[in-house]
C-alpha cells in the first residue's frame, strides 16, 4: 500500500517536473533569439495538451511568442497575428495572472509593447483632432499602465501613475463633449493632489467649474481647499464667487455676507460682489416684492461702504454707493412732483356751485387740502436736498480718486465722465432750491454747476 501511495507521487512529480522542461525549452529559444522554434516547441505542447493556454504560465508564453512574432520583420508575415488577438490574448493573461507572477519572472515585454501602441495610435488621433478615438487608445493606455505602475515594473518613476496618459485621456474627452471620461481621468490629479507642471492648474480649474455647471456643491467644495493647497499663489475666489452667484439663493448669498462680516474675513472685492449681486437682486429672484427688493438695495449700499472702508480709492464702491442713493432721489422727486400735480389739479378744478356759501366752504376746503400738500412738500423738498447732499458726496469721492491719475482706463473715464455729469445736475438741483432762499449757497453752488459743466467729456 505505502509503495503505491510513493510511486503516485513519483509519478505526480515527474509529470509536473516534464512540463516545467518543455516550458525551459521555449524560455531557452526565446532567450537565444530563436522565436520560430520557441513556437515549433509550444505547438507541440499544445498538441499535446489544448489545455494549457487555459492556464496562466501557458497564457504568458502564447502572448510572449506572439510579441516576438509581430516584432520579426519576416516571421510576422509566415505567422500574420492581429492587433485584435493580441490584445485579446494579453487580456486573458492578465486576467489568469493578476499578480503577474509569470510575467514578472519572464518578460514584461508584451504588456509594454501593448501600452506603448495605444499611447502611439492615442497620440495618432489626438493630432488628428479625432477626439472620441484618442480618447479611447488613452484610456486604453491607461489601463495597461495603471498594472505596469501597480506591480512597480517602473520602480525609478515619480508618480504613482501614467500622467501623461490621463491628462491626455482627460483632454481628448473634453473635447469630445464626454464631460463625464474627463473628469474621471482629471479627478485623479485631484484626489492625489498632483502637480506635473504649472499647466496642471487647468485641469483644477476645469473640474471645479463643471462643479459649478453641475451644481455639484459636494464636489465643488471638496476639491477647492486641494486646488488651493496645490496652487497657493492663485487667487480661486472668483471660482468660490462665481459658484455662490450661479447657485446659491438671495437668502443663501445673504448668510454668506453675513457670515464673512462675523468672521473677519470680507475683503474689499468680495464686498464689491455681494453689493452687486443685491444690486440686482430682482434680476435672481423675479417673484420678490418691491419692498424686498429695497432691501436688498440698502444691503447693496451697505456692502459697497464696506469696500470702501477696506479701501478709500475704491471708485467702484463711491460711484455705485452714488448710483444707488440717486435711485432713491429720483423716488423722492417723483412724490414731490405727484404733489405739485394735484395742488394743480385742485387749482384748475372749477367749482360749479351757484351758492355762495356752499361755494366759499367748496373753496376753503380745497384750499385747506392744497396747504396741507404743500406742506407735506416742504418736507419732501427737504428731503431732496438732503439726499442731494448725500449723492453729492459720493460722487465726488468718485471724482477725487480718478481725476489725479495719471493713466486712466477707458472704465475709469466712463465712470468719472459719468460722475461730472451727474454732479453738475445735482449741484443744479441744490442751487434751485435754495433761490431767494440763501444767496450765500446759491453762489456756492452755482460755481459748482459752472466748473462741472465745464468738465463735461473731458475726461
Amino acid at each position: 500500500m505505502f509503495k503505491s501511495i510513493s510511486l503516485t507521487i513519483i509519478s505526480c512529480f515527474l509529470i509536473l517536473q516534464t512540463n516545467a522542461q518543455n516550458y525551459d525549452k521555449i524560455r531557452n529559444n526565446v532567450v537565444l533569439g530563436r522565436t520560430e522554434d520557441a513556437k515549433k516547441e509550444f505547438d507541440k505542447l499544445l498538441i499535446k495538451n489544448p489545455d494549457i493556454i487555459k492556464t496562466k504560465e501557458g497564457k504568458y508564453w502564447q502572448v510572449q511568442l506572439q510579441f516576438d512574432i509581430r516584432k520579426d520583420a519576416k516571421l510576422k508575415i509566415v505567422y500574420p497575428i492581429s492587433d485584435e488577438k493580441y490584445k485579446s490574448d494579453l487580456d486573458e493573461y492578465l486576467i489568469l495572472d493578476d499578480t503577474l507572477q509569470i510575467m514578472k519572472r519572464e518578460k514584461e515585454e508584451p504588456l509594454f509593447d501593448i501600452y506603448s501602441t495605444n499611447f502611439k495610435s492615442g497620440v495618432a488621433s489626438f493630432n488628428d483632432k479625432k477626439w472620441g478615438e484618442a480618447s479611447k487608445y488613452f484610456q486604453d493606455a491607461i489601463k495597461y499602465s495603471d498594472l505596469i505602475f501597480k506591480n512597480k515594473l517602473t520602480p525609478n518613476s515619480v508618480n504613482s501613475f501614467d500622467t501623461t496618459s490621463y491628462i491626455y485621456a482627460g483632454y481628448a474627452a473634453q473635447n469630445d463633449k464626454n464631460i463625464e471620461v474627463a473628469l474621471k481621468y482629471y479627478l485623479v490629479f485631484l484626489n492625489k493632489g498632483i502637480k506635473v507642471d504649472e499647466n496642471t492648474i487647468e485641469i483644477y480649474k476645469f473640474c471645479l467649474l463643471q462643479f459649478i455647471t453641475d451644481k455639484n456643491k459636494e464636489s465643488f467644495f471638496k476639491y477647492l481647499p486641494i486646488a488651493k493647497k496645490i496652487f497657493p499663489d492663485f487667487d480661486w475666489q472668483p471660482f468660490q464667487s462665481e459658484y455662490e452667484r450661479l447657485n446659491y439663493s438671495l437668502t443663501d448669498i445673504e448668510n454668506s455676507y453675513n457670515d464673512k462680516i462675523k468672521e473677519g474675513t470680507l475683503t474689499e472685492k468680495k464686498s464689491l460682489e455681494y453689493a452687486e449681486i443685491f444690486t440686482n437682486a430682482k434680476d435672481r429672484d423675479s417673484t420678490i416684492s418691491e419692498s424686498i427688493v429695497a432691501e436688498y438695495t440698502s444691503k447693496a449700499i451697505e456692502a459697497y461702504t464696506k469696500a470702501y472702508n477696506i479701501n478709500n480709492n475704491s471708485y467702484l464702491a463711491t460711484f455705485n454707493i452714488g448710483a444707488l442713493e440717486n435711485n432713491k432721489l429720483d423716488k423722492i422727486q417723483e412724490i414731490y412732483s405727484g404733489n405739485i400735480n394735484k395742488i394743480r389739479e385742485i387749482n384748475q378744478d372749477k367749482i360749479v356751485e351757484k351758492d355762495p356759501k356752499k361755494k366759499a366752504a367748496i373753496t376753503d376746503e380745497r384750499t385747506k387740502k392744497a396747504n396741507e400738500i404743500k406742506k407735506a412738500n416742504d418736507l419732501v423738498n427737504l428731503k431732496i436736498i438732503e439726499q442731494a447732499l448725500v449723492i453729492v458726496n459720493w460722487f465726488e469721492k468718485t471724482f477725487n480718486i480718478i481725476k489725479d491719475m495719471p493713466t486712466k482706463t477707458n472704465k475709469e473715464k466712463l465712470i468719472i465722465n459719468k460722475s461730472v455729469d451727474n454732479l453738475s445736475f445735482l449741484y443744479e438741483i441744490l442751487r434751485d432750491k435754495v433761490r431767494g432762499k440763501d444767496v450765500k449757497l446759491y453762489d456756492i453752488y452755482d460755481a459748482k454747476v459752472k466748473q462741472y459743466d465745464e468738465l463735461h467729456n473731458k475726461f
